[in-house]
């Protein structure tokens, strides 16, 4: 299946805005500015942004496997080349940044450093080797490394099953998505995944073709007001029921766009996939650099120096992006 130019510039856009939530999520818990866009008055938008990730992450991938099949003598080894570079050309930069400037924010101001237990050699390669979610913890201020081995395991999980047909090697990936569900952050993010997954397949079959196309819109209305209703009446991002009605909300929101034939002037398309093709890198680093710029104020923040962080994340982003993320597409 390939997507329609809507379809495609509102994933983009959805990827943007996921990636800035995060940001700005992160910067009110450390630089303590608009406490009330955060817990415990409302959802934390950083969380309910991962879960959408995960979503958006779930129908790419099987969509990017079933165009690569069509192609020709596409195997696992193919696959995991290509996971394996997307992730870790993201990944790797970041851990070295943690390592250059967790050690200069420790040197020079140790007394507002609080991650001594997690920056140390055997974190950095238990991480490398995508073991923080379990039994290890992230390495250093990379904090927001805690739900990279989700994505990872179950993309291999996914290669498993579909492309090498390996039931073995398929339950051997699952551990720690299957740990996910019962223990630790993120429950559910699994589900949500196979969620985004499910919506691509139903998508691509047509399972829904008998549903008039405003009937979509309509019930991803209806799920999105309920999905709001649920996070704000328990305050608890990773939950099942609502990741299921955001999941079933964005879903009809798919099927409905899919179904729209216009024309998307090429500079939009390009001004947006430029700020779309950096929000990995942005989602890895923006701890990192946040926790450097707060330990040279004594933890002291205001606003001037929230947008100021804001606005380097996003310039750090797109420098480190331009060499590794975006060749990695």
């Amino acid at each position: 299946m390939i997507l329609t130019p809507l379809t495609s510039l509102s994933l983009d856009i959805v990827r943007i805005l996921a990636a800035q939530a995060v940001l700005i999520g992160h910067l009110i818990q450390s630089h303590k500015q608009f406490l009330w866009l955060g817990q415990p008055t409302n959802p934390a938008m950083e969380n309910i942004a991962v879960v959408i990730f995960f979503l958006v992450s779930g129908f790419l991938i099987p969509m990017s496997v079933e165009v690569k099949l069509k192609q020709g003598n596409y195997r696992f080894i193919d696959y995991l080349r290509s996971r394996f570079t997307r992730i870790y050309a993201v990944f790797l930069p970041a851990l070295f940044l943690v390592v250059i400037l967790d050690s200069i924010a420790l040197k020079l101001h140790p007394e507002t450093y609080y991650y001594f237990k997690a920056f140390n050699v055997k974190t950095f390669f238990t991480n490398l080797f995508m073991l923080q979610y379990f039994p290890s913890v992230p390495f250093g201020s990379g904090r927001s490394f805690w739900s990279l081995p989700l994505w990872w395991w179950t993309y291999l999980s996914f290669g498993a099953l579909v492309l090498a047909k390996n039931r073995w090697l398929t339950v051997l990936f699952l551990a720690i998505p299957v740990y996910s569900l019962f223990f630790g952050r993120g429950q559910g993010l699994v589900l949500v995944w196979l969620m985004g997954a499910l919506i691509y397949y139903g998508l691509s079959r047509n399972w829904f073709s008998r549903l008039s196309h405003n009937l979509f819109l309509i019930l991803a209305f209806i799920l999105m007001l309920l999905a709001v209703i649920r996070v704000n009446s328990t305050l608890r991002e990773y939950e099942i029921i609502f990741e299921l009605l955001l999941s079933g909300s964005i879903g009809f929101l798919l099927h409905y766009l899919q179904a729209i034939k216009i024309k998307i002037a090429g500079k939009l398309t390009t001004v947006i996939r430029f700020f779309a093709n950096y929000s990995l890198t942005l989602y890895l680093t923006h701890l990192t650099i946040s926790v450097f710029i707060l330990s040279f104020t004594g933890r002291q923040s205001s606003l001037p120096l929230f947008i100021f962080t804001w606005v380097i994340c996003n310039l750090l982003a797109i420098v480190m992006a331009a060499f590794t993320e975006k060749k990695a597409l």
